[in-house]
């Protein structure tokens, strides 16, 4: 067993208490060195060290809790297992198929992993750097509960200064955010639509979340003037209103995936707005109601019908007709231009 090596994963558990494998009191302590793969079924406080391994070996059902991984970890299938207060830093994983596996209080920091699988896994306060942890044509099909899973240690107890919780809180959020962008590229390019466009959608998020705890923790904690405060506050408000943006849009689009659900959602519009027309009696029949509809919800025919000798309650009734569908309109033409593109 390497010493470097040793000393470098032990030191993770004492040092960085922003980890969620932070636990001092064990730092000190000697773990037994298993070989992967493990014959045991579980193992407990054990570092386990990777080595070349020949044909695929499959783990199914096993338990790995407190454990130090290190070393080189290449071509296999695990499966169903469990990894509690586990320590992957500094380790290399290659080629390995992790399904249905739980990753629970384990660090992922500066661990990188090329060409491997993780599907249907579930993720609990899982430590993660946006620039260390590595992602090379690897795949994690539910990548937003990846990222939101991301863990910073907030206890009272370990950090008792508020302003560095506010800091942790800041940077937490700014770690997600390059963390999901790198983890989109990657899924991007090798993983399915499904897993890529929920990666879009955690990347556009959390951008936003991220840029709104920098302006917060910047108002709250630095020094600054009353007019930089009010414009800091601002910028953090922009943040959420671009967040309930993003959101809507999303809702419409499936967040890009879905060309028939933005569709649906056009002939909605239409539909609504001709029944109101019908029933306020601004026309006087369905197919006139309906005509009217489909001109200004596709803004072909806004001038044509909302005239200057109407009542303004009517022509503000057109414009928001004309809003709605403008908005609808810039949602759906992209959508249907990124699909197109993306099967190309």
């Amino acid at each position: 067993m390497s010493t470097n090596a040793t000393k470098h994963t032990r030191r993770r558990r004492y040092g960085s208490y922003w980890e969620p494998i932070y636990e001092p009191e064990e730092a000190s302590k000697a773990y037994p060195i298993e070989m992967w793969p493990p014959r045991q079924e579980s193992l407990t406080r054990h570092a386990v060290e990777g080595q070349p391994v020949h044909g695929y070996p499959k783990l199914v059902d096993r338990g790995f809790f407190n454990c130090d991984f290190y070393g080189l970890f290449e071509s296999a299938s695990v499966r169903n297992c469990r990894f509690f207060m586990c320590d992957f830093g500094t380790t290399t994983w290659k080629k390995i198929k992790f399904k249905n596996c739980t990753f629970e209080r384990s660090s992922f920091t500066q661990a990188t992993f090329e060409d491997c699988d993780f599907s249907d896994c579930i993720w609990i306060d899982v430590g993660i750097s946006g620039l260390e942890t590595v992602f090379l044509r690897t795949v994690i099909n539910n990548p937003e509960k990846f990222i939101t899973s991301a863990y910073t240690n907030l206890d009272a107890r370990v950090i008792k200064d508020e302003e560095h919780r506010g800091k942790q809180i800041k940077e937490l959020e700014k770690t997600k955010a390059i963390a999901s962008r790198r983890l989109m590229v990657s899924i991007r390019d090798h993983g399915g639509e499904n897993a890529y466009y929920e990666a879009i959608k955690i990347n556009t998020l959390q951008t936003a979340r991220a840029g709104a705890a920098k302006s917060r923790y910047t108002r709250k904690y630095e020094q600054n003037s009353c007019i930089r405060k009010i414009r800091l506050t601002l910028t953090e408000y922009m943040y959420f209103f671009d967040l309930s943006i993003y959101r809507a849009s999303g809702f419409i689009n499936d967040w890009g995936k879905s060309v028939g659900r933005t569709a649906l959602f056009g002939f909605a519009i239409w539909i609504i707005f001709a029944s109101i027309y019908k029933a306020v009696g601004i026309k006087s029949d369905w197919p006139a109601s309906l005509m009217a509809s489909a001109d200004v919800t596709l803004l072909v025919g806004y001038t044509k019908h909302a005239v200057v000798s109407l009542p303004a309650a009517d022509k503000a009734l057109y414009a928001a007709n004309m809003l709605v569908g403008l908005l609808w309109y810039a949602v759906f033409i992209p959508t249907l231009v990124n699909r197109i593109s993306r099967a190309r």
